[in-house]
């Protein structure tokens, strides 16, 4: 009976997060409207997000706290103890992200009129998930003290913008020797890399440097804006749900370089919503549409305005025309990806070519109608 009760409160606890979201970060910036005055909105919603999804956890299980769960909402509160509030400031405004959702379980159990008995297992199942955020960020505090995270931090990003920038010093390059393990005789490569949603960015940024030491991968990470970037002396891992543009291998003194690509790599997987780990290897000549605006612009009128106003034939054309791309202008090849007759395939791009004004066999006319579908996001089939 218990069990049945709170997950029904945890159904309607999960319909109505968005207002129990807008309702924490509110709470949060009245309290300390000074601290949180330089975190993005969009930060606090997902942190709020990643505290309610870890609270309807602990509702509809056996009452049990996942680990990583703990370990993302405690690597949070750090990240906003880099951003400058203190860890006093960010422990209280968690307590209060944590006693927003407990007035919403409550509220909902009372208008859900659930058993006291259920009642109070699901405010207990709440309060020992609190516990336990608090005790691990205390366990972790007693290791670390603030004076050296934060020397640490700014050391990082201060050694890791000169690098992009081109005015890496000596004393930088002595420094990645001894404190960071960073070679400044090998080659090393740049990365960005954007979090998933619901994963803090110095939680990322502990999984990457962990996930560089676990393939023997040398190099460091830092945050940057909303982005995490880093160098390594190859490839890193990409965590679920993460994006990562990867620049090449390059001389340590113009790493900037790797970044400008890097920095390109995930700014067109942010545009397309793609995750997981690109180089120029996956992309080639499709990175320099990300930079080319004007020419973007023109071409996608060229080739697909026209295709956007043939009546019912234009549902079918874009997926003719991306066959057509991938199969290197053979119709009979491109008729075979989308199962249909190269005759049917011949009449659509006959249909294309007269309404569009354009020759789809003209020197160049394949390359500019892969750019086109490129800056549309259509990918091709088969």
């Amino acid at each position: 009976m218990v069990v049945e009760q709170l997950h029904r409160v945890a159904g309607h606890l999960e319909a109505g997060s968005e207002d129990i979201g807008r309702q924490g970060v509110e709470v949060v910036r009245s309290a300390y409207p000074r601290a949180y005055a330089a975190v993005p909105e969009e930060a606090l919603v997902a942190a709020m997000e990643r505290n309610v999804g870890a609270a309807l956890f602990v509702l509809t299980s056996d009452g049990g706290v996942r680990p990583e769960d703990v370990e993302d909402i405690v690597d949070a509160i750090w990240h906003r103890m880099s951003q400058g509030v203190t860890a006093r400031e960010a422990l209280g405004a968690y307590r209060l992200c944590m006693g927003v959702i407990g007035d919403a379980f409550a509220r909902r159990a009372a208008e859900d009129e659930i058993g006291v008995e259920a009642a109070l297992e699901g405010a207990r199942r709440i309060h020992a998930l609190t516990d336990r955020v608090v005790d691990s960020h205390t366990a972790r505090e007693s290791e670390v003290s603030d004076e050296q995270r934060l020397l640490e931090s700014h050391l990082r990003s201060a050694i890791l913008f000169r690098l992009m920038s081109g005015a890496v010093t000596g004393q930088d390059l002595a420094t990645l020797s001894e404190t960071f393990d960073v070679h400044p005789d090998r080659p090393y490569l740049c990365f960005r890399a954007r979090p998933a949603r619901t994963t803090s960015l110095e939680s990322l940024r502990r999984k990457l440097e962990a996930g560089m030491g676990q393939r023997g991968v040398s190099g460091m990470v830092g945050l940057a804006g909303h982005h995490c970037i880093g160098i390594a002396s190859g490839v890193p891992m990409a965590p679920a749900g993460t994006s990562i543009g990867v620049g090449p291998l390059v001389d340590l003194r113009r790493i900037g370089q790797s970044f400008e690509i890097a920095t390109r790599l995930l700014a067109r997987m942010e545009a397309r919503e793609t995750t997981g780990l690109q180089s120029l290897a996956d992309v080639s000549w499709q990175l320099c549409t990300v930079r080319e605006p004007e020419i973007s612009a023109f071409l996608v009128h060229k080739y697909l305005g026209a295709a956007d106003t043939m009546g019912a034939l234009q549902y079918s054309l874009r997926d003719s025309l991306a066959a057509y791309v991938a199969a290197n202008g053979d119709v009979a090849v491109a008729a075979r990806r989308l199962h249909v007759h190269p005759n049917t395939m011949r009449y659509r791009l006959r249909r294309y070519e007269t309404h569009a004004s354009v020759d789809l066999r003209a020197a160049g006319a394949l390359v500019e109608l892969a750019w086109a579908l490129e800056c549309a996001g259509d990918t091709s089939p088969g």
